[in-house]
């Protein structure tokens, strides 16, 4: 560790040599409160470009901005995990991390105008060293170290899971520990870097990236010492959406998801316009599609009828696809979640655990007379085009699920088999927890979610779940039964677009597409009165779009029921994949959207055909 530590020291007393020796020109004093942009990761660009785009929005409107900008003292970081670099690098490894970062930058700030402040002004060799000796001394049990009542070796774990899928990440081992203990030091170093700032300068929030430990350590020390925070991302669409930028006031995500289900009753009721259904149709047609590095299962294929030769499935028995979800990262969010004091899972399940869960639905299908089981093992369970990493739980997946089965079979992670394909044949997807239950609901599946308020869904609008293992055996029994609802759908569309678009602004006018990852060249956005609100006035970004969907003319009931006819009858179309629908056999959820878009219709006939369909309802 002395290595290293010396190795930062150094680039500190080099950084400020060149700084003394340099003229300094006087500046006016400059009294009003700042808005810190914690952005120690410049070299991540399409997040420093979001940075960059919300600072000048504010800057042009009056308000005074500063980025806080490492300068090579971090020992490992965001960055260099980007780059794949391992914690212990050689110094050209180093070198090629920073000198991106520098140059990033450097050349987005100087492009949009915008002031910054090294770290380096703020980190002394004392604080490296402090910093240092509490990592040295962290026990064992990463769960139990805290500094100034924070518990930062629970804050980081979730960067372990990122990186390494360990099950268990404040106990790790070797070279995970090591690994823990580098993001420990990095937190650690934000922490005091801001609080140093702090003590100097008036700051009125600080906005950082996304909830890696070096950036929250930093959210930490201002949240400690009474400063408004935000949390900026960008937005779960399309892979991800950079022209839609996330910009909430809670620290984690966890912790905002669980307060839109909290407050769902204050949206389920508002319609869409056509333009933000066709918006939420353009995520899932995305994802069938397999487009970006956030989707794990392969592509949609268009032969999911195959799948019944291919996997010996019988055509007499219904079909339940169930879904796997990751269990280090759901450990990691537990954790997370307790370095800022909060438990927002359900506490009663009606299994223990996945294992538990998994053992006994393939042990109900097994002993049925009408049932087949398909359970989707998650691909991120094995390496992938993402990750190079086998997890932890895979082994113990494959022990529990190593049987005979006469009914059942198991999709590991690295088989080519669309996740979306066996939807296609599904009569009822059974998901753990994961997001791609929302998924399943779109494209018409019945779904019945295993583990609620893992990821909060709203039960029962848009889906199903059951509290002891005797009723969800029932539920699904009786979701086998039912009709597909056209309503159900509309609750659907309506809280995929609460859950990841209302909490955003829309940037379209001024970043060119979705996936631009650039600097775009400057104008003040249309979001820019919101931004400032949001930034200055503390307002909630899903408030300000609560308002503005309730305003708007064109979201009226009517004109979402043709949205939505027209999405789920552009769902089937990509489902469909050239297949001539007069000759093909049609899979059960082609069967299933074709009734929906019948309803749909049914509705609004029987709309023109009556008295004036209010648009509130």
């Amino acid at each position: 560790m002395k290595s290293w530590i010396d190795a930062i020291t150094r680039t500190i007393l080099m950084v400020r040599g060149r700084r003394e020796t340099a003229p300094q020109p006087v500046a006016p004093v400059d009294t009003r409160p700042i808005h810190l942009f914690f952005a120690p990761e410049a070299g991540v660009g399409p997040h420093f470009a979001s940075h960059c785009v919300i600072a000048r929005t504010l800057q042009e409107r009056g308000h005074r901005v500063l980025f806080l900008r490492c300068n090579r003292i971090y020992r490992h970081c965001v960055v260099m995990e980007m780059l794949a670099q391992d914690v212990e690098k050689s110094q050209g490894e180093r070198d090629e991390a920073c000198t991106l970062c520098q140059a990033n930058h450097d050349q987005m700030t100087t492009a949009y105008g915008l002031p910054s402040l090294d770290m380096s002004e703020l980190v002394d060799e004392a604080m490296i060293a402090k910093v240092g000796a509490l990592v040295a001394a962290m026990p064992a049990d990463a769960g139990l170290f805290e500094v100034e009542g924070i518990r930062f070796g629970a804050l980081c774990s979730s960067d372990l899971a990122l990186a390494t899928k360990t099950l268990d990440q404040l106990n790790a081992t070797g070279a995970a520990r090591r690994r823990l203990e580098a993001y420990v030091f990095g937190a650690l170093l934000s922490f005091f870097a801001v609080k140093a700032l702090l003590e100097r300068e008036a700051v009125a929030r600080l906005i950082f990236f996304n909830e890696y430990g070096m950036l929250a350590g930093g959210a930490l020390a201002a949240m400690k010492a009474g400063i408004p925070i935000t949390r900026m991302t960008q937005a779960n669409h399309k892979n991800v959406d950079r022209s839609r930028v996330v910009l909430l006031h809670r620290p984690l995500g966890t912790m905002s998801s669980h307060e839109a289900l909290d407050h769902w009753a204050d949206w389920r009721d508002i319609p869409l316009s056509q333009r933000l259904v066709e918006t939420v149709g353009d995520n899932i047609v995305a994802r069938m599609s397999g487009q970006g590095f956030t989707v794990y299962s392969p592509k949609l294929s268009g032969q999911a009828s195959d799948l019944f030769a291919s996997l010996g499935l019988s055509r007499q028995r219904k079909t339940l696809v169930a879904y796997t979800s990751s269990l280090d990262e759901l450990n990691a969010n537990r954790n997370l979640m307790s370095a800022f004091g909060v438990d927002l899972f359900q506490k009663q399940q009606p299994f223990a655990d996945q294992l538990e869960w998994l053992t006994a639905l393939v042990d109900h299908v097994e002993r049925s007379a009408d049932l087949q089981l398909i359970i989707r093992i998650h691909p991120r369970e094995a390496p992938n085009q993402r990750e190079g990493t086998r997890s932890e739980h895979l082994p113990k997946l494959q022990a529990a699920l190593s049987g005979r089965y006469q009914h059942t079979r198991v999709i590991w992670p690295e088989e080519q088999i669309s996740s979306y394909d066996l939807a296609e044949i599904a009569d009822v997807a059974l998901p753990a927890w994961s997001n791609i239950s929302i998924e399943l609901a779109q494209v018409g599946v019945p779904v019945v979610v295993a583990f609620q308020r893992y990821v909060p869904f709203p039960v029962p609008d848009v889906l199903d779940w059951a509290a002891t293992p005797e009723a969800y055996f029932q539920l699904f029994r009786e979701v086998l039964a039912r009709e597909p609802s056209f309503e159900r759908m509309r609750q659907v569309y309506r809280w995929a677009h609460r859950y990841s678009l209302a909490i955003a602004v829309d940037l379209h006018d001024l970043v060119p597409s979705h996936d631009y990852a650039g600097l775009p060249p400057w104008h003040m956005p249309a979001a820019g009165e919101a931004i400032e609100n949001i930034l200055i006035e503390g307002r909630s970004v899903v408030e300000i779009n609560r308002e503005a969907l309730l305003a708007d003319p064109t979201a009226d009931v009517e004109a979402e029921t043709a949205a939505l006819i027209a999405q789920i009858e552009r769902t089937r179309d990509v489902m469909m994949q050239g297949r001539d629908s007069a000759t093909s056999e049609l899979s059960q959820a082609l069967l299933r959207l074709d009734r929906l878009a019948q309803a749909g219709r049914a509705q609004l006939h029987s709309a023109s055909a009556g008295a004036a369909w209010s648009a509130r309802p």
